[in-house]
C-alpha cells in the first residue's frame, strides 16, 4: 500500500535541478520514515530529455514513476494525468524545485492524516510576498482579492504550489478542464461547491529559491479562464 503519492509536474527543467530533488524529497521521505511514498513525475512535453534526473532519483528511491505529454499542454493538463495514476492515501502536488520547506510538506501530510476533512490548501504568509517578483506579488493579490469578492472559496489565497488531498477527491481533481495555473481555482471551486470541507496549512517557501517574473503573454488567457468559472 502506498501512504502518500507526491506529483510533479516538469517542464524544460533548469540544468541541476535533479541535485535540488533529490535532496528535498530524500528530506521528505526520511522525515516520515514510516510512511511509504511514490514519486510521480510528469513531463509536460519538455524539449530535451529528462532521463539524467530519472536516473539519479530512481538509483535511490524506491518507487520513481514518470509519464510524459508529448506536447507541452500546462500545469494543469500535466497534474491530470499524474494524479489519474498516483496510489497513494495520500496525494500532494507541487512544483519539481520543491520550492516550499520540507516542514510544510510534512506538516500538510498529518494534517491529512490526522482531520476528517479530506482537503489540505497550502496558503502563504505576508512574509512569503517580500520574497517574490513584484509581478508575482501584484497578480497574486489582485486574484485574492477578485477570488474573495467573487468566489467566495475556502481562501483567496488559491495559487499557493503546495495542496494536498485524500484519494476520495481524485474524481474532483480529474474532471477539472484548465490546462494553466487557474486549474487550482477551478478545482477549489469545485470542492467549495460541493461543500467539501478543507484544511488551511500555513505554508513557508525555502531559501534560495528563485521564482521567475509572470510571462504578461498568458495573462490573458487566464483571464478569459477566470471569467468562465464565474458562470460555471
Amino acid at each position: 500500500m502506498i501512504d502518500c503519492s507526491i506529483v510533479i509536474p516538469i517542464y524544460n527543467p533548469e540544468k541541476g535541478i535533479e541535485d535540488v530533488m533529490f535532496l528535498q524529497y530524500n528530506k521528505l521521505i526520511s522525515s516520515l520514515p514510516k510512511k511509504r511514498f511514490e514519486l510521480i513525475i510528469v513531463d509536460d512535453g519538455s524539449q530535451e530529455s529528462i532521463g539524467h534526473i530519472l536516473t539519479k532519483l530512481r538509483d535511490r528511491f524506491q518507487i520513481v514513476d514518470y509519464y510524459c505529454l508529448a506536447l507541452n499542454k500546462g500545469k494543469g493538463a500535466a497534474l491530470r494525468l499524474g494524479i489519474e495514476k498516483a496510489r497513494g492515501e495520500v496525494i500532494l502536488y507541487t512544483d519539481y524545485d520543491f520550492p516550499y520547506k520540507i516542514e510544510s510538506m510534512v506538516n500538510m501530510i498529518q494534517v491529512l492524516d490526522s482531520s476528517n476533512k479530506p482537503m489540505a490548501i497550502g496558503v502563504r504568509p505576508e512574509t512569503y510576498y517580500d520574497q517574490i517578483p513584484r509581478s508575482r506579488k501584484t497578480v497574486s493579490k489582485i486574484l485574492q482579492m477578485m477570488n474573495r469578492s467573487l468566489m467566495k472559496l475556502h481562501t483567496g489565497d488559491t495559487q499557493a504550489g503546495l495542496k494536498g488531498f485524500k484519494k476520495q477527491l481524485k474524481a474532483q481533481f480529474l474532471s477539472t478542464r484548465i490546462n494553466g495555473f487557474l486549474f487550482d481555482l477551478e478545482f477549489l471551486k469545485k470542492i467549495k461547491k460541493e461543500k467539501i470541507e478543507a484544511e488551511l496549512v500555513e505554508i513557508e517557501l525555502r531559501e534560495n529559491v528563485h521564482l521567475s517574473e509572470l510571462k504578461l503573454s498568458g495573462l490573458f488567457k487566464e483571464l478569459l479562464n477566470y471569467l468562465s468559472l464565474l458562470f460555471r
